[in-house]
């Protein structure tokens, strides 16, 4: 997933940021490692915690509602967390500021 990223570094070589709606967390890590210098911002729907996750420096999930999808009209990005092994490059990789959807 992470040519993504290479397609858009092809495109405008000096991006400085770029938004990328975040799910289980596979496209935004991949988009983050072939975009080392590029501020990535995650776009999420409300509840999802993943800003209130990277300011605490752990991945927050809720057991009770972990396997539930979020409320939000932006339904390929329902998934509650980011995933184990996303979310340990997410802390590296990504920009803190996180931009939550409804």
């Amino acid at each position: 997933q992470g040519t993504i990223g290479l397609e858009l570094l092809a495109q405008v070589p000096h991006l400085d940021a770029v938004l990328v709606p975040t799910s289980g967390g596979g496209m935004i890590t991949g988009i983050a490692t072939a975009m080392p210098n590029c501020r990535i911002i995650a776009c999420e729907p409300v509840g999802k915690r993943l800003e209130d996750s990277l300011a605490a420096g752990t991945r927050i999930v809720d057991p009770a509602i972990a396997d539930a999808a979020l409320d939000t009209i932006a339904d390929a990005i329902r998934t509650q967390p980011l995933g184990e092994i996303p979310w340990v490059l997410a802390q590296v990789l990504l920009d803190r500021t996180v931009i939550s959807v409804t």
